[in-house]
Protein backbone atom coordinates (compact mmCIF):
# COMPACT_ATOMS: atom_id res chain seq x y z
CA UNK A 1 0.00 0.00 0.00
CA UNK A 2 1.35 3.20 -1.03
CA UNK A 3 1.42 6.23 1.96
CA UNK A 4 1.67 9.68 1.28
CA UNK A 5 2.61 11.90 3.47
CA UNK A 6 0.51 14.97 3.69
CA UNK A 7 1.23 18.50 4.49
CA UNK A 8 -1.40 21.31 4.91
CA UNK A 9 -0.07 24.15 4.69
CA UNK A 10 -1.84 27.81 5.26
CA UNK A 11 -2.84 30.09 2.18
CA UNK A 12 -0.31 32.81 2.96
CA UNK A 13 1.43 32.52 -0.15
CA UNK A 14 -1.56 32.24 -2.38
CA UNK A 15 -3.32 35.25 -0.70
CA UNK A 16 -0.65 37.76 -0.40
CA UNK A 17 0.51 36.55 -4.40
CA UNK A 18 -3.28 37.20 -4.94
CA UNK A 19 -4.42 39.83 -3.35
CA UNK A 20 -1.72 41.94 -3.88
CA UNK A 21 -0.30 41.26 -7.27
CA UNK A 22 -3.17 38.73 -8.74
CA UNK A 23 -3.93 41.11 -11.54
CA UNK A 24 -0.83 40.72 -12.87
CA UNK A 25 -0.91 37.11 -13.33
CA UNK A 26 -4.15 36.96 -14.50
CA UNK A 27 -5.17 35.94 -17.91
CA UNK A 28 -8.19 37.09 -18.67
CA UNK A 29 -12.03 37.70 -16.58
CA UNK A 30 -13.04 34.79 -18.96
CA UNK A 31 -10.79 32.31 -18.17
CA UNK A 32 -13.23 30.27 -15.09
CA UNK A 33 -11.52 26.69 -15.77
CA UNK A 34 -9.57 24.80 -13.11
CA UNK A 35 -6.73 22.65 -14.12
CA UNK A 36 -2.76 21.19 -13.56
CA UNK A 37 -0.83 20.46 -16.54
CA UNK A 38 2.72 18.69 -16.40
CA UNK A 39 5.35 19.94 -19.23
CA UNK A 40 9.07 18.96 -19.40
CA UNK A 41 11.40 16.61 -17.95
CA UNK A 42 12.44 15.52 -14.95
CA UNK A 43 16.89 15.79 -14.63
CA UNK A 44 19.76 15.29 -12.05
CA UNK A 45 20.93 12.52 -10.63
CA UNK A 46 17.94 9.97 -10.48
CA UNK A 47 17.54 6.79 -8.66
CA UNK A 48 17.66 3.38 -10.31
CA UNK A 49 13.67 3.92 -10.64
CA UNK A 50 14.32 6.38 -12.96
CA UNK A 51 11.77 9.21 -12.54
CA UNK A 52 11.34 12.33 -10.69
CA UNK A 53 7.33 14.01 -10.84
CA UNK A 54 5.49 16.11 -9.61
CA UNK A 55 1.53 15.32 -10.16
CA UNK A 56 -1.26 17.70 -9.77
CA UNK A 57 -4.06 16.46 -7.87
CA UNK A 58 -7.79 18.07 -7.51
CA UNK A 59 -7.84 20.70 -9.70
CA UNK A 60 -7.26 24.04 -8.40
CA UNK A 61 -10.95 25.57 -8.03
CA UNK A 62 -10.86 28.53 -5.85
CA UNK A 63 -12.24 27.92 -2.15
CA UNK A 64 -11.46 24.51 -2.18
CA UNK A 65 -8.33 22.77 -0.99
CA UNK A 66 -5.71 21.21 -4.08
CA UNK A 67 -3.23 19.16 -3.93
CA UNK A 68 0.03 17.69 -5.43
CA UNK A 69 2.33 14.83 -5.20
CA UNK A 70 5.47 14.53 -5.23
CA UNK A 71 7.17 11.20 -6.20
CA UNK A 72 10.61 10.16 -6.08
CA UNK A 73 11.10 6.92 -5.31
CA UNK A 74 14.82 6.70 -3.58
CA UNK A 75 14.96 10.34 -2.21
CA UNK A 76 14.02 10.82 1.67
CA UNK A 77 13.30 15.10 1.29
CA UNK A 78 12.07 17.40 -1.17
CA UNK A 79 10.77 21.20 -1.80
CA UNK A 80 8.39 22.44 -4.35
CA UNK A 81 8.66 26.12 -4.94
CA UNK A 82 6.05 28.41 -6.64
CA UNK A 83 6.53 31.30 -9.21
CA UNK A 84 4.50 33.28 -11.63
CA UNK A 85 6.84 32.59 -13.89
CA UNK A 86 7.36 29.36 -15.86
CA UNK A 87 10.48 28.98 -18.55
CA UNK A 88 11.36 26.14 -20.87
CA UNK A 89 14.31 25.37 -18.57
CA UNK A 90 17.52 27.03 -16.67
CA UNK A 91 20.32 24.53 -16.64
CA UNK A 92 22.67 24.84 -12.86
CA UNK A 93 24.96 22.62 -12.52
CA UNK A 94 24.57 21.49 -8.34
CA UNK A 95 25.77 18.22 -7.47
CA UNK A 96 27.34 15.42 -9.70
CA UNK A 97 24.70 15.99 -12.76
CA UNK A 98 22.76 19.29 -13.98
CA UNK A 99 19.41 20.26 -12.77
CA UNK A 100 16.83 22.10 -15.43
CA UNK A 101 15.14 24.92 -13.46
CA UNK A 102 12.09 25.63 -15.14
CA UNK A 103 10.61 28.28 -12.92
CA UNK A 104 12.09 31.58 -11.95
CA UNK A 105 14.54 30.76 -9.01
CA UNK A 106 15.00 35.29 -8.43
CA UNK A 107 10.95 35.10 -8.53
CA UNK A 108 9.66 32.88 -5.85
CA UNK A 109 6.31 33.71 -3.97
CA UNK A 110 6.66 30.12 -1.22
CA UNK A 111 8.53 27.09 -0.96
CA UNK A 112 7.35 24.39 0.90
CA UNK A 113 9.68 21.25 2.63
CA UNK A 114 8.26 17.85 2.17
CA UNK A 115 9.85 14.59 3.98
CA UNK A 116 9.04 11.81 1.98
CA UNK A 117 8.90 8.60 3.88
CA UNK A 118 8.92 5.82 0.82
CA UNK A 119 9.71 8.50 -1.54
CA UNK A 120 6.82 10.35 -1.80
CA UNK A 121 4.90 13.35 -0.25
CA UNK A 122 1.62 15.53 -0.93
CA UNK A 123 1.01 19.14 -0.41
CA UNK A 124 -2.44 20.20 -0.02
CA UNK A 125 -3.16 23.77 -0.27
CA UNK A 126 -6.48 25.79 0.79
CA UNK A 127 -7.09 28.19 -1.53
CA UNK A 128 -8.92 31.81 -0.77
CA UNK A 129 -12.54 31.75 -2.80
CA UNK A 130 -12.20 34.76 -4.49
CA UNK A 131 -13.79 34.63 -7.75
CA UNK A 132 -11.89 37.42 -8.85
CA UNK A 133 -9.24 35.50 -8.81
CA UNK A 134 -10.08 32.97 -11.63
CA UNK A 135 -7.25 32.93 -14.37
CA UNK A 136 -4.57 32.91 -12.16
CA UNK A 137 -1.63 30.96 -13.21
CA UNK A 138 1.28 29.57 -11.38
CA UNK A 139 4.31 27.49 -11.81
CA UNK A 140 5.47 24.77 -9.72
CA UNK A 141 8.70 22.56 -9.59
CA UNK A 142 9.91 20.11 -7.13
CA UNK A 143 13.61 19.46 -6.22
CA UNK A 144 14.73 15.86 -4.16
CA UNK A 145 17.59 14.91 -2.32
CA UNK A 146 18.65 11.98 -1.23
CA UNK A 147 20.86 10.47 1.78
CA UNK A 148 23.96 10.17 -0.49
CA UNK A 149 23.39 14.26 -1.36
CA UNK A 150 22.37 13.47 -4.89
CA UNK A 151 20.21 15.63 -6.16
CA UNK A 152 16.86 15.59 -8.95
CA UNK A 153 15.11 18.14 -9.97
CA UNK A 154 10.75 17.27 -11.18
CA UNK A 155 9.08 18.40 -14.32
CA UNK A 156 7.01 21.75 -14.29
CA UNK A 157 3.58 21.70 -13.04
CA UNK A 158 1.48 24.83 -14.36
CA UNK A 159 -1.67 25.54 -12.08
CA UNK A 160 -4.69 27.74 -13.39
CA UNK A 161 -6.78 28.47 -10.62
CA UNK A 162 -10.46 29.03 -11.41
CA UNK A 163 -14.05 28.57 -10.38
CA UNK A 164 -14.76 25.05 -12.51
CA UNK A 165 -12.87 22.09 -12.62
CA UNK A 166 -11.31 21.32 -15.77
CA UNK A 167 -10.81 23.49 -18.74
CA UNK A 168 -10.86 25.45 -21.08
CA UNK A 169 -7.70 26.72 -19.80
CA UNK A 170 -5.46 29.28 -21.22
CA UNK A 171 -1.62 29.31 -20.13
CA UNK A 172 -0.29 32.67 -20.65
CA UNK A 173 3.29 31.32 -19.89
CA UNK A 174 4.95 32.54 -23.19
CA UNK A 175 7.76 29.36 -23.27
CA UNK A 176 10.53 30.18 -25.45
CA UNK A 177 10.99 33.56 -23.72
CA UNK A 178 12.01 36.64 -26.24
CA UNK A 179 14.49 34.58 -28.46
CA UNK A 180 12.82 31.20 -28.72
CA UNK A 181 14.49 27.61 -28.98
CA UNK A 182 16.38 26.04 -32.11
CA UNK A 183 15.71 22.53 -33.09
CA UNK A 184 18.67 21.71 -35.74
CA UNK A 185 18.02 19.69 -38.46
CA UNK A 186 16.20 15.82 -38.32
CA UNK A 187 16.82 16.48 -34.26
CA UNK A 188 14.40 16.48 -31.47
CA UNK A 189 14.10 19.83 -28.91
CA UNK A 190 16.94 17.91 -26.57
CA UNK A 191 18.15 19.16 -22.96
CA UNK A 192 21.56 17.78 -21.82
CA UNK A 193 21.25 15.23 -24.69
CA UNK A 194 17.84 13.69 -23.99
CA UNK A 195 15.13 14.01 -25.60
CA UNK A 196 13.02 16.61 -24.16
CA UNK A 197 9.03 16.63 -23.63
CA UNK A 198 7.17 19.40 -23.95
CA UNK A 199 3.57 18.06 -22.82
CA UNK A 200 2.98 14.76 -19.98
CA UNK A 201 -0.69 14.01 -19.81
CA UNK A 202 -0.48 12.81 -16.31
CA UNK A 203 -4.58 12.24 -15.60
CA UNK A 204 -6.10 9.12 -16.13
CA UNK A 205 -7.69 9.41 -19.66
CA UNK A 206 -7.23 11.29 -22.85
CA UNK A 207 -7.06 14.76 -22.84
CA UNK A 208 -6.78 17.35 -25.58
CA UNK A 209 -4.87 20.78 -25.93
CA UNK A 210 -3.57 23.27 -28.32
CA UNK A 211 -0.46 24.89 -29.10
CA UNK A 212 -0.10 28.15 -30.58
CA UNK A 213 3.24 28.32 -32.05
CA UNK A 214 5.60 31.04 -33.46
CA UNK A 215 8.73 30.97 -35.35
CA UNK A 216 10.91 32.13 -37.80
CA UNK A 217 10.71 30.95 -41.51
CA UNK A 218 13.16 28.75 -43.06
CA UNK A 219 13.20 25.17 -44.30
CA UNK A 220 12.97 23.27 -41.36
CA UNK A 221 10.22 21.51 -40.71
CA UNK A 222 8.45 20.92 -37.62
CA UNK A 223 6.75 17.77 -36.34
CA UNK A 224 5.01 17.33 -33.47
CA UNK A 225 5.56 13.64 -32.46
CA UNK A 226 3.91 11.39 -29.68
CA UNK A 227 6.35 9.54 -27.41
CA UNK A 228 6.92 6.14 -29.88
CA UNK A 229 7.76 8.83 -32.25
CA UNK A 230 4.94 8.79 -34.36
CA UNK A 231 3.98 12.52 -35.89
CA UNK A 232 0.45 13.83 -35.00
CA UNK A 233 0.93 17.15 -36.60
CA UNK A 234 3.53 19.23 -39.03
CA UNK A 235 3.93 22.87 -39.34
CA UNK A 236 5.46 23.69 -42.52
CA UNK A 237 8.97 25.78 -42.82
CA UNK A 238 7.27 29.14 -44.20
CA UNK A 239 4.60 28.62 -41.59
CA UNK A 240 5.16 31.46 -38.74
CA UNK A 241 2.37 31.85 -36.81
CA UNK A 242 -0.04 28.72 -36.38
CA UNK A 243 -2.44 26.69 -33.68
CA UNK A 244 -2.18 23.03 -33.53
CA UNK A 245 -4.69 20.93 -31.72
CA UNK A 246 -3.84 17.19 -30.99
CA UNK A 247 -5.08 14.54 -28.51
CA UNK A 248 -2.86 13.46 -25.97
CA UNK A 249 -3.71 9.87 -24.52
CA UNK A 250 -3.08 9.33 -20.75
CA UNK A 251 0.10 9.10 -19.66
CA UNK A 252 1.25 10.19 -23.05
CA UNK A 253 3.76 12.59 -24.13
CA UNK A 254 4.58 14.73 -27.37
CA UNK A 255 7.93 15.98 -28.40
CA UNK A 256 9.05 18.70 -31.25
CA UNK A 257 11.18 17.30 -34.02
CA UNK A 258 12.67 19.25 -36.81
CA UNK A 259 12.21 16.73 -40.62
CA UNK A 260 13.51 19.57 -42.51
CA UNK A 261 17.03 20.17 -43.76
CA UNK A 262 17.49 23.36 -42.03
CA UNK A 263 17.71 24.65 -38.18
CA UNK A 264 14.24 26.06 -36.60
CA UNK A 265 14.97 28.74 -34.94
CA UNK A 266 12.75 31.31 -32.56
CA UNK A 267 10.36 28.72 -31.70
CA UNK A 268 7.69 29.93 -29.33
CA UNK A 269 4.60 28.55 -27.86
CA UNK A 270 1.48 28.37 -25.28
CA UNK A 271 -0.68 26.13 -24.12
CA UNK A 272 -4.26 25.72 -24.01
CA UNK A 273 -6.04 22.78 -22.12
CA UNK A 274 -9.70 22.02 -23.14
Amino acid sequence: MTTFLTLRSTSTFLLACCLSTGGAFAQTSQDFGADWTSMFDSSGTISPSGYVELVGGAPPVLGTTTSMQLIAPGFQFGFIAVSPIATTGSTVHIGVDPLELYIDPFLTLGTYALPMPGGQAQLDLPLPPDPNLAGLELAFQGLVIDQQGNLAAANLLAGNFGVVPGGPVFFNFQFGGNSGISIDAGEYWEKNNNRQTVIRNATAGPKDYTLCIEKQASRGVLEIRNGAGVVIATIAGHETSTSVSITVPAGGTIHFFNSGNAKINNLKWSVKVD
